[in-house]
């Protein structure tokens, strides 16, 4: 079956003309993106097109190059993939040296490379002592492996693309919907495993009293 898909997917590849992807995270200091995978889709993605257009969320941003590279494994550990197939970092177009030691751009892979910062209510969220605790979660998706209720009701938890603890306190910053709030037991198992040790039973009381109010 693997092998059809990529007999399938192959051809996608090599004709498509814009490539899209997420960022795990994005370093201030370079304007660098990382990408984490397993299959080598996104790395096809990243490099085959002409044109890579990135999109991903403000939170996304940290500091310096190596601040970033340190989440992304994070994600990946904590997604229980560690170590993740490939870590990918774009910076910027295709390039490469020449003997005067300067950059030469492009080369083999994309002709432009695009970042696209996506707000929908991180900004609002940032700004609100009851919630800008969530923008920490970098969605490996821990919470869900130690949540009864996710357990039980599985995806059908949350907003899509968001689901389980996590996704309950995504609903809320980005949709500006309380329900899936109102599943939560506080089992307090998502904040016991969290690795940003965000306190998300409390987050969620939070959007519960301001469901009710």
């Amino acid at each position: 079956i693997v092998a059809r898909v990529r007999e399938f997917l192959r051809d996608k590849f090599v004709n498509a003309e814009v490539g899209i992807t997420g960022a795990n995270a994005i370093a201030a200091d370079t304007g660098s993106i990382i990408l984490v995978e397993n299959e080598g889709n996104i790395r096809f993605t990243t490099v085959s097109p002409p044109l890579h257009i990135a999109v991903a969320g403000f939170e996304k941003i940290v500091p310096t190059l190596p601040h970033a590279m340190m989440e992304a494994m994070v994600q990946a550990a904590y997604a229980g993939l560690y170590p993740p197939t490939y870590v990918n970092l774009t910076s910027g177009p295709s390039s490469t040296g020449d003997i005067e030691m300067k950059r030469v751009s492009p080369a083999h892979g994309p002709k432009e490379f695009h970042l696209v910062l996506v707000d929908n209510g991180r900004v609002k969220a940032s700004k609100d002592p009851d919630l800008k605790e969530a923008l920490l979660c970098i969605r490996c998706g821990r919470c869900h492996l130690h949540c009864p209720v996710y357990r039980a009701i599985d995806g059908k938890w949350g907003v899509p693309p968001y689901s389980g603890p996590m996704g309950s306190m995504w609903s809320y910053v980005v949709f500006g919907d309380p329900k899936p709030s109102l599943l939560c037991t506080h089992s307090g198992g998502c904040k016991e495993v969290c690795p940003m040790k965000i306190n998300i039973p409390r987050v969620l009381e939070k959007i519960k009293a301001r469901a009710w109010s």
